[in-house]
């Protein structure tokens, strides 16, 4: 089951519409309070089973940040939500797609707040922090990609030129 959601996912990031915003592109925090990270990108991490065998080991491809369940999560950016809904690993996910390429991932919410295809705003409420999916306490899961390829979703903040579109 997780191997056709990562495909479905695999196959929305490859989508390239139009920017969703124009003038200054800047980002907003995907919570209020971003001091307590439980887990940064790139961190190897090793699953280590109760008998002492190594069960995987992989790279994380977002951002944690533990806080309680029910802390409002936003919108780094305008853009369209292009899934909303309960995945395999990632429990209840929202994925946005903020144009030319961009998409970031909320994951873990204990509520979805917006469903597929509506428009929203930079700031804007997408749901609340939970524990489902794969998850060993309430936290945020936040993934950036670009191409489909992942990246640190706060070193976007460096890449306004390259999202500045002209009303």
């Amino acid at each position: 089951k997780y191997k056709i959601q990562q495909a479905a996912r695999h196959e929305l990031w490859k989508i390239v519409t139009q920017p969703l915003t124009t003038g200054v592109w800047e980002i907003t925090k995907p919570l209020d309070n971003t001091s307590r990270m439980t887990s940064d990108f790139c961190f190897t991490r090793k699953w280590v089973l109760n008998n002492g065998k190594l069960y995987s080991k992989d790279v994380h491809l977002g951002v944690d940040y533990g806080v309680p369940t029910g802390t409002s999560i936003y919108s780094l950016l305008d853009g369209v939500v292009v899934s909303s809904g309960l995945q395999e690993l990632y429990g209840n996910m929202v994925i946005v797609n903020h144009g030319l390429g961009l998409y970031t991932n909320y994951c873990h919410m204990n509520k979805c707040l917006k469903k597929s295809d509506m428009l929203i705003k930079k700031g804007e409420v997408l749901g609340e922090v939970g524990m489902t999916g794969a998850a060993t306490g309430p936290h945020l899961h936040i993934e950036a990609r670009i191409y489909g390829i992942p990246i640190d979703y706060r070193k976007l903040e460096y890449l306004p030129q390259l999202f500045v579109v002209e009303p």
